[in-house]
């Protein structure tokens, strides 16, 4: 049906997320051929064109798109996004107001003109615009945001964090409101009220990973090893294709020298993350060496040693140096120094010291 033009966007915008960026291009394209006066095509093609670095094709797009729909204000607002993005502060200004023009409660737009002023290094002028909407909209956290990035800007943190302390009495149940404060609070050294507002955050939105992992992280940098694994492990448990998460639980055990969960962990990510060198190479590295013999299983070892190896490079030091360490537990002597000495050369070649220096020092041995 050539004249669903509907179809035409929804096809872009799926080729565009699986990264057939050449497909969805064509696709866009091909829509607006078809169905020229919709918009929002050339909308889509132009936040396409700027993923790609082609701005001013980009622009093109967006200033089509507004004098097919003069009168629609998410027009004039994106095309005044792409002159902001290219410091053209006048331009995307105009575009802004004409938003408002459009449509007086379209907050993003008024928190855009004090984005741009900001952007162009027009501190003091885009503070005094965020206080004046401040006035008018005391309840728009995402005004308070701005002008907070403008202290931020100025380097004057203490302010930026008088202004993220508003967010979060205006809006306590959004979490970002918690991040962006917990964010200040890390910068002012403030690392254990910094936590207690991730953790805040984590309870109000429990599904956003990498909100956790931030967390996880924070408590680490803090020395509160135990608390780190405990989040670590909730990710591990709810969101077993997150290969990163077992991985930081693992080291987190070896920080509390607990071999034994490292590899109980590490074993468990094979389930989802069998395909990651990483954990293969991990859990390789720890079959090899682990302090306790009995924890240790050579075979088993070479054989994810291997695979590791095969998936990453076979020209990896890290990996190579695993492999070698998993034939001498083993018992293939021969085998691990000739590898040893390959993921030496290897190292050497690309300027690593300090594999270089450990791989050495395992060779010795």
């Amino acid at each position: 049906q050539p004249e669903a033009h509907e179809e035409y966007r929804r096809l872009g915008l799926v080729l565009g997320r699986l990264n057939r960026l050449e497909e969805a291009e064509q696709v866009f394209r091909g829509g607006i051929a078809i169905e020229g006066h919709d918009h929002k095509l050339h909308i889509h093609l132009a936040g396409l064109l700027t993923y790609l670095r082609r701005v001013d094709e980009a622009l093109e797009q967006l200033q089509e798109a507004v004098k097919l729909s003069p009168e629609e204000p998410s027009v004039h607002y994106a095309l005044g996004v792409g002159y902001a993005r290219q410091r053209e502060t006048e331009k995307a200004i105009s575009c802004m107001r004409r938003v408002i023009e459009l449509e007086p409660k379209y907050v993003h737009a008024r928190a855009a003109i004090i984005m741009a002023l900001r952007v162009a290094g027009r501190i003091d002028e885009a503070i005094k615009v965020a206080e004046e909407e401040i006035k008018s909209q005391p309840k728009e956290a995402l005004l308070y945001y701005e002008k907070a990035l403008c202290f931020v800007e100025r380097g004057s943190i203490e302010d930026a964090g008088k202004v993220f302390e508003q967010i979060v009495e205006i809006a306590p149940e959004v979490a970002d409101a918690r991040v962006w404060l917990a964010t200040n609070l890390a910068n002012r050294g403030k690392q254990d009220e910094a936590i207690e507002q991730l953790k805040k955050a984590t309870e109000l939105d429990p599904d956003q990973q990498l909100l956790r992992m931030r967390l996880m992280a924070a408590l680490k940098e803090q020395g509160r090893i135990n608390e780190a694994l405990t989040v670590c492990l909730e990710v591990a448990e709810k969101w077993p294709e997150l290969c990163e998460a077992p991985r930081a639980a693992a080291h987190l055990c070896d920080q509390l020298t607990r071999p034994e969960q490292a590899i109980e962990v590490l074993t468990k990510a094979l389930e989802k993350c069998d395909g990651d060198p990483r954990i293969l190479n991990d859990l390789a590295w720890r079959l090899a060496t682990a302090p306790d013999s009995s924890l240790r299983d050579g075979a088993r070892a070479v054989e994810l040693a291997r695979k590791a190896s095969a998936l990453a490079s076979d020209d990896n030091p890290y990996y190579l140096d695993t492999l070698a360490a998993a034939h001498a537990e083993a018992g293939d002597f021969e085998k691990a120094v000739a590898i040893a000495d390959r993921a030496l050369n290897v190292a050497h070649e690309v300027g690593d010291k300090i594999v270089s220096e450990e791989i050495s020092s395992r060779r010795a041995l």
